[in-house]
């Protein structure tokens, strides 16, 4: 591409902070959860083993899924399930309940996985870069976290309201 700007590739790339971002909310607000929810050490492990089991598959298959249907449409689905994840995250901390975690973590290593492996490609497709993506998921992950554990110290209903930005 020359050089040149292209706003798809920006916009793509975007999707790929979002992505960063709702990966790691989450373990910036384990402190809070255990305090306002409860939850034990073995609860806390589920947690995080539920998003690998998410992540790795959606890693191995949507990379394949993505050359066979296009990269656009795969990456939009793992945006959708990435925010239906974070809606489920928000719910299980307005409720207490590990019953809407355990599937908002399963979903958000499927939506991180298939993000990162459709949307990385979309992204250097799109904007001729091959560092785009990783500096904006990158971006996600630092942002993310921090945005997250500065909600849950100080703003009302933090197990809510740190979730809002994404």
């Amino acid at each position: 591409s020359g050089g040149q700007h292209d706003p798809g590739g920006a916009r793509a790339a975007w999707i790929m902070l979002a992505s960063g971002w709702s990966a790691n909310q989450f373990s910036a607000l384990l402190g809070a959860y255990r305090s306002h929810l409860g939850l034990t050490e073995s609860t806390v492990t589920r947690l995080f083993a539920v998003y690998v089991v998410g992540l790795i598959p959606a890693l191995l298959l949507a990379g394949p899924l993505a050359d066979r249907r296009g990269r656009r449409p795969v990456a939009l689905a793992a945006l959708a399930v990435n925010v239906l994840s974070t809606v489920l995250l928000r719910a299980g901390g307005a409720w207490g309940g590990t019953w809407l975690l355990l599937p908002g973590r399963f979903l958000t290593g499927v939506g991180a996985g298939a993000l990162l492996a459709a949307g990385s490609a979309w992204i250097k497709e799109l904007s001729g870069s091959p560092r785009r993506p990783g500096l904006f998921v990158s971006a996600g992950f630092a942002t993310g976290g921090l945005a997250a554990a500065f909600i849950a110290r100080w703003a009302p209903w933090p197990m809510v309201t740190a979730y809002v930005p994404h």
